[in-house]
Order: C-alpha cells, then sequence, then structure tokens
C-alpha cells in the first residue's frame, strides 16, 4: 500500500510539473503574440497601418540629423523614444497624404519634380567633387604661380555714404584723409576727424592679413605694389571707398599653408572645364530679348 501511495504520488508529481511547463509556454506564447514579438523579425522597430519601421530604418533617420541631435537621442531612452513617436507620426501623415491623392497634385508633382532635379545635381557634383588631386599636381601649381602666393599686412579705411552724401562729397573725404594720413595722422586721430563727419560711416582694420589669390586682381595689383608704409589712392569698391596702408614687405605663403587652397582652385578649374564639355556636348543657347524681360 506504500509503495502504490509512493509511486502514484510521483506520477502525478510528474503530470503537474508537465501541466506547469505547459501553461508557462502557452502564456509565453500568448505574452510573445500580444507584443508582436511571436512572429515578427527582430529588425522590426514598430508598425503604422500595413508596413513596419525597421531597425536599419531608424539608424538611416538618425543619421539625416545633426551630429548633436543624433548624440543625444542615441545616449537617452526618453530621447530615443520620443525620436521614434516624431517618426511614426511623420509615418501616419505621410499615409495620410498618400490616401488623399496628394501625390497626384499639379503643385505636388512640380515640387518632386524640383527636388529630384536639385537632388541629382548635388550627387552629380559631390561625385566630381570626389575627384583626387594629385600631390604633383598642386606642387606643381604652386611653384609656377609662386607670385600669387603672398600674403600683405595692412590697415585698411573703408569710407562709406550715408543717404544725404553723394558720391562726390565721398570721394573729397576720401582725399583728403588720405592727405591727412600720408601727413602723420594717428588712426585714433583719423577716427576723431571721421567722427564730425556725420554724413559719413567709416571702418578701420588694422593689420589685417590679405592673401593675394584671395583678392580681387586689380585691388590685389594696387596693395602689392605699394611699399611698405605707403598709402594708396583711395579705390572705390562696393559703393565704397578703400584706402589701405601697407605695413610691411609682403611675404611668401609657405606650400603647407597654400596646399588646400590650390586643392580647392583645381577642383574648381576641373569643374569649369567640365561645365564647358557639357555645354559643346549638349549645346545651348541664350535669348536675351526674352531674357530681358524676365527682369
Amino acid at each position: 500500500m506504500n509503495f502504490i501511495n509512493i509511486k502514484t504520488t510521483a506520477i502525478l508529481m510528474i503530470l503537474i510539473s508537465i501541466f506547469q511547463t505547459a501553461c508557462e509556454d502557452f502564456n509565453k506564447f500568448y505574452e510573445q503574440r500580444n507584443a508582436g514579438k511571436h512572429s515578427l523579425s527582430k529588425q522590426y522597430v514598430a508598425r503604422v497601418g500595413k508596413n513596419y519601421i525597421t531597425s536599419e530604418d531608424m539608424k538611416y533617420a538618425l543619421k539625416e540629423i545633426p551630429f548633436k541631435q543624433r548624440v543625444l537621442v542615441e545616449s537617452s531612452e526618453s530621447a530615443f523614444n520620443n525620436f521614434l513617436k516624431s517618426y511614426i507620426n511623420k509615418e501616419l501623415l505621410y499615409n495620410q497624404a498618400l490616401d488623399l491623392g496628394l501625390e497626384k497634385r499639379a503643385d505636388v508633382r512640380e515640387k518632386s519634380e524640383n527636388y529630384l532635379k536639385n537632388l541629382l545635381i548635388s550627387k552629380l557634383t559631390e561625385e566630381l567633387q570626389k575627384n583626387e588631386i594629385s600631390e604633383d599636381e598642386v606642387i606643381n601649381y604652386y611653384r609656377s604661380n609662386i607670385n600669387k602666393f603672398m600674403n600683405a599686412k595692412v590697415t585698411i579705411i573703408s569710407l562709406y555714404k550715408d543717404n544725404n552724401t553723394d558720391d562726390e562729397e565721398l570721394h573729397s573725404v576720401a582725399d583728403d584723409l588720405r592727405m591727412k594720413w600720408i601727413d602723420g595722422l594717428t588712426i585714433d586721430e583719423i577716427r576723431n576727424y571721421l567722427d564730425n563727419k556725420n554724413s559719413i560711416r567709416y571702418k578701420i582694420k588694422k593689420d589685417v592679413d590679405i592673401p593675394k589669390y584671395h583678392y580681387d586682381n586689380d585691388v590685389a595689383e594696387i596693395i602689392f605694389k605699394l611699399k611698405p608704409k605707403e598709402i594708396s589712392l583711395p579705390v572705390y569698391l562696393n559703393n565704397s571707398y578703400n584706402i589701405y596702408k601697407l605695413e610691411d614687405k609682403p611675404a611668401t605663403i609657405s606650400y603647407i599653408n597654400a596646399k588646400n587652397q590650390i586643392k580647392y582652385k583645381l577642383r574648381s578649374t576641373s569643374f569649369r572645364e567640365y561645365l564647358n564639355t557639357l555645354k559643346n556636348e549638349q549645346g545651348y543657347e541664350i535669348y536675351i530679348s526674352n531674357y530681358k524681360e524676365i527682369k
């Protein structure tokens, strides 16, 4: 009798264990199904309508936002949740727009075409800019144009007319100021002199570095022909008169400091040549009379 009870008890314990395991598995199945995990791949992050947002979608979206914002989103759970909610909201609005047929509207199609056009141009330009400029090309350009890679330290006084000032008055003040500067007027004395000219606005920049390659050719020629401490004639530029004083003898810009500028120059030249090739291949024409009517 005791043997039967022990055997019966053992069997009951096994049955209870099997039943508990089955219940746990069954409950786990429903939990997974309700959470959307039973049949879905781990790559899915969320669902909007019939479409799923994948982890790759989120990674791509994160790459598109500014670096500082991306760091914040990636380092904060609440920030990431807000980012995901924002992504879901956009998908909801996009789906609704498609349901309403907004993509078929003429104004939307026009903007889509313009966006695609600009995107393709941007991508082509990007590809062209990837063309490598060899070290030899850069060195050869530097050596052949060493006279362009000069730096001058100058003081610049710029004079601007007020609404009540005419060009003749501005020119007269510029000539007078130049003579006073040549006669030894200090910068502080020049400021006092110009402060009394109510109809004239001015700017004074001291010890400015002027790279020859960076300036307008005509202005560069004037500056780099000056002798140390020499003051130029007033130069009319962008509705103002500029007077330049060369503070010291121009110095050669080293290859290391000129290298990036040369690369930019060579890429720009290459791009212009590419455009000229396209013009010759495709052809183009400007109708001046019609063009003038637009302005």
